[in-house]
C-alpha cells in the first residue's frame, strides 16, 4: 500500500501488515483457502492499541440477549467500546487495505461488540438469510481454552467447517457467501468466571 494511503491507519495496525510483502503474503494465503476463504492475522494491532481496546471492552456496559432456540450472549452498548474501534474499522483507508488483502470490495460496515461467558452460545437458525460479504472477528481475549467452548464455527454444505479459536490480538477475516452459516460453541463450565470479548465487523 502506498505511503500516502497508509497514514490514517498506521497508528493502529502492526506496521508489518502495511508492508507490501506482508500484504501480498496475506492475499496469497486468503486465495488459497477454497472451501471457506479466510485468514487469521496474528498481533494485528500495535500492542498499546490492543491493550486499550481490551480495557474499553472490559469496561463497557453489556446487555444480555436471550432467545432460547437462537442465542444467549451479551452485547455492548453503542458508546464507549464502539467509539474506540470505529476509528479504524470505518476508515475508508482500512477498506482499501482489506480490499487489497482479500480482493473483495466493501462498502458500509456494521460493528458489534459481544461478550461470551458460561452458558452463552449462538445456534444456526433456518430463518437466517445470509448475505455475501466479509466477516471480521477481532479477538482481544487473553489465554482461552478451546475446551471451554465460546469459539466460532463457520459451515458450508459438503465442506469441512472452519473453527475460529480465540487468540489474543488476532483478526480473522472470512468471506461469507450465501451458503455460509456461523455459530458460537456453547461456553461450558470450564470457562469458569472468564469472559471472552470480541468485535464482529460485517462488510457488505
Amino acid at each position: 500500500m502506498a505511503a500516502d494511503k497508509s497514514t490514517k491507519i498506521e497508528k493502529w495496525l502492526n506496521p508489518i501488515y502495511l508492508q507490501e510483502e506482508a500484504m501480498q503474503a496475506l492475499k496469497k494465503a486468503f486465495a488459497q483457502q477454497q472451501d471457506i476463504p479466510h485468514i487469521q492475522v496474528q498481533d494485528f494491532f500495535r500492542s498499546e492499541k490492543a491493550k486499550t481496546i481490551l480495557q474499553h471492552l472490559q469496561r463497557s456496559h453489556y446487555q444480555q440477549r436471550y432467545v432460547p432456540d437462537r442465542y444467549n450472549y451479551a452485547a455492548a452498548d453503542h458508546i464507549g467500546s464502539l467509539q474506540t474501534i470505529q476509528e479504524v474499522f470505518q476508515d475508508p483507508v482500512f477498506s482499501l487495505w482489506l480490499e487489497e488483502v482479500t480482493g473483495k470490495k466493501s462498502n458500509a460496515c456494521q460493528i458489534s461488540v459481544v461478550r461470551f461467558a458460561h452458558r452463552d452460545y449462538t445456534v444456526i437458525h433456518d430463518s437466517e438469510i445470509p448475505e455475501e460479504g466479509l466477516l471480521l472477528i477481532y479477538d482481544p481475549t487473553r489465554p482461552w481454552s478451546s475446551e471451554a467452548g465460546g469459539y466460532e464455527i463457520c459451515t458450508v454444505p459438503n465442506k469441512d467447517p472452519l473453527v475460529i479459536q480465540p487468540k489474543e490480538n488476532t483478526l480473522t477475516i472470512v468471506w461469507m457467501n450465501k451458503e455460509t452459516r456461523m455459530f458460537t460453541k456453547y461456553c461450558n463450565h470450564l470457562s469458569q468466571n472468564k469472559k471472552r470479548y470480541s468485535v464482529h465487523v460485517i462488510y457488505n
